[in-house]
This record gives structure tokens, sequence and C-alpha cells, in this order.
């Protein structure tokens, strides 16, 4: 549980063992895997994701992306308020982009 501290937020930080479910993806033509921490009570903690092709810059974002992930659902930002707060969109074909 984060703790407000002098008006700042604790970071709730993971067990050293815990659980964790792993997978792989395809978005856009990249392949990816992706992990998934969880607290003991099986609240989600932390994210990491990593492409196919080392030190590619969608790999890097990706990175990048889920240890911004990771810390936010460690300061206690709920799940549904990081999903709804990320651009989206898809690549069409012809390279044009459609926002949802």
């Amino acid at each position: 549980m984060c703790v407000a501290h002098g008006g700042l937020m604790l970071r709730e930080r993971l067990p050293n063992r815990r659980s964790a479910e792993t997978w792989d993806l395809e978005a856009l033509g990249l392949k990816f895997r992706a992990t998934i921490g969880t607290h003991p009570n099986g609240k989600l903690g932390e994210m990491f994701l990593s492409n196919h092709r080392v030190n590619s810059m969608a790999g890097i974002m990706a990175s990048d992306a889920a240890v911004l992930c990771s810390l936010l659902l460690q300061y206690g930002v709920p799940v549904d308020v990081i999903r709804k707060s990320r651009h989206e969109s898809v690549l069409l074909s012809g390279g044009k982009v459609r926002q949802r």
C-alpha cells in the first residue's frame, strides 16, 4: 500500500520473490516479450517489455514505457488510469496512422 509521508507518496516495493507471468506478443510486425510481476495479493506491480531486435528504437521505447508503468503502479496509480492515459494509434497500410 502506498502511504503519504510529508505530502509525498511512498513507493510500494514488491517482495524480492514474487509471482510473474511471461508471454510473447506481436504488434505492427514487431515481436515483443512481456513479463508482469504481481504483489502477494495479486495486484499488478511491475511490467517488463523487450523486443526481438536488441537495442532497436522500438525495443528501447517499449522497455522505457514498461519501467515508467511499473513506477506508476508502485506509487499507487490505478491500472485503469494508466490505460486511459496512453496515446493509441494503429498503423494502416500506406503509412497512414489512424487514431482510436
